[in-house]
C-alpha cells in the first residue's frame, strides 16, 4: 500500500522512513543546499517529497563524512510546505565525521505535506563537511 520504506512499528501503528543521501557533496561557504528525500546528491532547489500520511516526526538524522570547518556551524532544518519547521539540528563548528540526529520537538505532519531537509553552512570562508546519508522517520496515524 505504501511502497518501500514502510515497516510496522512496535506497539501497533506504522513508521515511515524518508531516505536521502548527499553523496559526499559539500555546501559552499555561507551557502544553502537541500537534501531531497528519495534523491541522491545535494540540490540548490528544494525538491519536495509528499508525506504518505499524517502523524508525528520521530527523528531527523544526518551523517557527516568529514569535519565541519572550525569557523561556522551547519544547520539542518526540516522544511514542511517550504517553511522552516521547529525540527532543527545544529552541528557546531569543528563537529567531526559521524552520525547525528534530533528527535525533539516532535512536529505533526499532515498527509500530502511537502518535505525536504535544508542545510545552511555558516562558515563564511570554507565549504561544509561532506554530507552523507540523511533521513527522517515519521509515525503514521
Amino acid at each position: 500500500m505504501f511502497g518501500e520504506g514502510f515497516v510496522p512499528a512496535i506497539g501497533g501503528g506504522s513508521l515511515w522512513g524518508y531516505p536521502a543521501h548527499g553523496l559526499n557533496g559539500t555546501i559552499a561557504a555561507a551557502g544553502t543546499m537541500y537534501v531531497p528525500f528519495y534523491y541522491y546528491g545535494l540540490n540548490a532547489v528544494a525538491y519536495n517529497a509528499l508525506a504518505p500520511g499524517g502523524g508525528p516526526t520521530f527523528k531527523m538524522t544526518i551523517s557527516l563524512n568529514s569535519a565541519q570547518p572550525n569557523n561556522g556551524s551547519l544547520v539542518c532544518t526540516l522544511m514542511v510546505e517550504n517553511i522552516a519547521s521547529s525540527l532543527v539540528l545544529t552541528l557546531a563548528a569543528s563537529t567531526g565525521a559521524g552520525i547525528y540526529s534530533v528527535s525533539s520537538p516532535q512536529i505533526i505532519i499532515a498527509e500530502g505535506n511537502r518535505l525536504v531537509i535544508r542545510l545552511v553552512n555558516n562558515s563564511a570562508t570554507l565549504a561544509s563537511a561532506q554530507i552523507g546519508a540523511c533521513g527522517l522517520s515519521q509515525g503514521l496515524s
